[in-house]
Formats: C-alpha cells, sequence, structure tokens
C-alpha cells in the first residue's frame, strides 16, 4: 500500500461492522488497522459507522439483568480466585470497569472501548439489530455513492449534449449561408449561359496559341483564356476595356496556371456596356501600370 487514496478493498469492506462492534479476531481486527494507516478514506468510513452505532445505542431500551445474574458472576469468581493461589483464598468483590473517556480514544479504539458489549449491558437482540442497522447503512453509503457517481456521468452528458447541439446549429448557420450563396452564384451563371455580348479573343504573335472569350451579362463581365501561360519573373498580366471612343480602362489582373488557363469576373460599368470597342490583355511591370504599357498577347473586337 503505497497511497493514501484509493477504493477501499472489499474484503477490508466486509470487516467494518465487526471492526466498529468489536467483534473481530484479532488477526482481522490488525488487517483492518493495518489498512487505517494507508487509506485516510477507511478512517472516514469507521467514524460514519461509530455515528451510527452510538445513534443505536441510545436508541435501544436498556434491559435488566436477571436477579441471579450477580449471584452467578460471584461464583465464575470465586471459583476462578480458587484455582490461582496467586489471588488468594479471600472472595474478590466484583467492580465494574471504569469508562474511559471517549475524547481520549483514537478513531479506531472508542468503537471498541465505549461499546463493549458484555452480558450485562447488551442484550442477543440488541446486537444483532446493531449489526443489521450497520449492514443497512453500509448499502446505504455504498448506494449513495452510486447515485452520485451516476448523477456525475448525467451532468456530463447534458454537457456533451449542449456542445453538439451548439456546434448543430453553427453547422445549420453555415448551411444557409452556404445555400444562400449556391442560389446566387446559380443565378450569376444563368446569366452568363445566357450573355448579352461577347467577344472573341486572339493571340497575337507575342502569345500565338493563346484564345479567349469574353462574356458580357447584366454589369458582370466573365473572361475566360487558354494557351496564355504565366508572364515572365516582375511582370503581370493586365485586363482593358477599351470603348469606341475613350481611353483604356483597367479591369483587374488575370492570372494563368501552369497549363495556360484562367478566369477573371470583372464589373463592367452600365455605360461602357453599350460603347465597347475591344478587349484586350498586355503585359505589365508588376504591380500593373496606368495604362497599357507593353506587348498586347490577347485582343478581341466587338462584332
Amino acid at each position: 500500500m503505497n497511497g493514501t487514496e484509493g477504493a477501499i478493498p472489499p474484503e477490508i469492506e466486509a470487516l467494518l461492522p465487526g471492526y466498529v462492534l468489536g467483534a473481530l479476531e484479532p488477526e482481522e481486527q490488525a488487517q483492518v488497522e493495518q489498512y487505517l494507516q494507508a487509506y485516510r478514506a477507511l478512517a472516514h468510513r469507521l467514524q460514519a459507522l461509530a455515528t451510527t452505532v452510538d445513534a443505536l445505542a441510545l436508541s435501544v431500551e436498556p434491559v435488566a439483568p436477571p436477579a441471579h445474574a450477580r449471584r452467578e458472576l460471584l461464583a465464575r469468581v470465586r471459583a476462578s480466585s480458587t484455582a490461582s493461589p496467586s489471588r488468594g483464598d479471600d472472595p474478590v468483590p466484583y467492580t465494574p470497569p471504569a469508562e474511559t473517556p471517549a475524547a481520549s480514544a483514537s478513531p479506531q479504539q472508542r468503537p471498541r472501548r465505549r461499546l463493549g458489549l458484555s452480558p450485562g449491558v447488551w442484550s442477543g437482540a440488541a446486537v444483532i439489530s446493531a449489526a443489521a442497522a450497520l449492514v443497512l447503512a453500509l448499502l446505504w453509503f455504498q448506494a449513495l455513492g452510486h447515485l452520485r457517481n451516476q448523477t456525475q456521468q448525467v451532468a456530463r452528458l447534458q454537457d456533451r449534449l449542449a456542445e453538439v447541439q451548439a456546434t448543430l446549429a453553427r453547422l445549420e448557420e453555415e448551411n444557409t449561408r452556404l445555400r444562400a450563396r449556391l442560389d446566387e452564384v446559380e443565378s450569376r451563371w444563368a446569366r452568363l449561359t445566357e450573355p448579352e455580348a461577347y467577344i472573341v479573343l486572339q493571340g497575337t504573335e507575342e502569345a500565338p496559341n493563346a484564345e479567349g472569350v469574353f462574356y458580357v451579362a447584366g454589369d458582370t463581365g466573365l473572361l475566360v483564356f487558354w494557351g496564355l501561360y504565366p508572364p515572365p519573373p516582375g511582370k503581370t498580366y493586365q485586363l482593358w476595356l477599351v470603348p469606341e471612343d475613350g481611353p483604356p480602362i483597367h479591369a483587374g489582373f488575370p492570372h494563368a496556371d501552369s497549363q495556360g488557363y484562367g478566369v477573371i469576373r470583372v464589373q463592367v460599368p452600365p455605360d461602357l456596356k453599350a460603347k465597347l470597342g475591344r478587349v484586350g490583355i498586355t503585359v505589365e511591370p508588376a504591380g500593373g501600370s496606368p495604362g497599357p504599357t507593353g506587348p498586347r498577347v490577347l485582343v478581341g473586337f466587338s462584332g
């Protein structure tokens, strides 16, 4: 036994009522006292059982010994004195044992000294009743501990249920948000699949294999291109919307993947849609330029 906490072994639990009643064999009593030195929980249990026995002692009706009990006791004392030469021949008067103050006894000693079960104080029926009450008290303590454990487990499950319900509420909120976003995308895609206008783009000498299509639907423009590979280091692609009678308007920075494919969506001003003359992509310094300065790689004219 290395610790002072933990479950009390069942074989020790079974000895506790007898220990409190002072009814154990010496070997059993020593075994309980050995565990008492190592388990604080055992001392608490014994204290609770001792308290129960105290209450039982006060609740039992006193039983007066029969008139012949004193005579029989004195006769046994005289016989014992006669058999023992060291005690002399004179009869030894009977002297009741003095009570030991309960406050000076240790927890494991107090029940045995205060509750010594001599036939003149306790009847056999009282002893049996006290033992039965102790067993019932022990069962009640065990049931109470089991109920406490069950209550704690229910509380943990309720906390877990609250966490799951909160997570479910967040997922439902996210699902609602995603559904609204999907409806918006589907609406825009429906408009783009039936565009109001489109412009076909062709590659220049700088990118002869490049092609693309610029779709216009409402105030949205969508450029899809392929065969246009990433620009050289330090350079970027820049998209321009050029009206029929005005300077080019910056519309964004298309990004091409390693396969030469790219998509970019832009806003088309309402006053530009009817006057859009051409769409083009140029190679510009990183960060872009206020107006086209580099070579064109894709260009398309309004029909």
